[in-house]
């Protein structure tokens, strides 16, 4: 389990809430840096809508 909390130093209307879950819709685009080196972009779009009541 990991669990992450980012506060601000003086936090306020803290409100607990479930973690999202996002399924996306994509594919893999490969290609080259100015220099030549391999690279990889995951191009994605979400397929839902987002859920009330989450982090998200």
């Amino acid at each position: 389990m990991l669990i992450n909390v980012n506060l601000p130093l003086k936090p306020t209307n803290i409100v607990w809430t479930r973690q999202s879950v996002r399924h996306y819709e994509g594919h893999v685009v490969e290609g080259k840096d100015p220099m030549g080196r391999q690279h990889y972009w995951f191009a994605a779009q979400p397929i839902e809508a987002v859920e009330k009541g989450t982090d998200r």
